[in-house]
């Protein structure tokens, strides 16, 4: 009798043992996955300024912008002359503390 009580003592330390380990390697995995930074896609600017009149506007960033092109179609909303891209920038996003 007294080996019996020894094999299910052994054997209740395997399966703890193994319980844990599995517990611990989940909880590995999941630390993982919350450390992977995710990708933000970055809010762009254009800048516009008034070769006239000097007024300047802002706007989403559009695809072939870049500094001193002649904004397509677009006039100045105070004079109506043409306007011409002064800056391309990033807004800063938030972060996260």
């Amino acid at each position: 009798m007294n080996t019996t009580l020894q094999i299910d003592g052994l054997d209740m330390f395997i399966v703890f043992t193994l319980a844990f380990l599995v517990i611990l390697l989940l909880l590995m995995t999941m630390s993982r996955q919350e450390a992977k930074p995710r990708i933000v896609k970055p809010d762009i600017k254009t800048a516009l300024i008034c070769t006239s009149c000097g007024t300047k506007t802002i706007r989403e960033f559009r695809e072939g912008d870049y500094i001193s092109k002649e904004a397509d179609n677009e006039k100045c909303p105070r004079c109506g002359g043409p306007l011409v891209v002064d800056a391309i920038y990033t807004e800063q996003l938030p972060t996260k503390p």
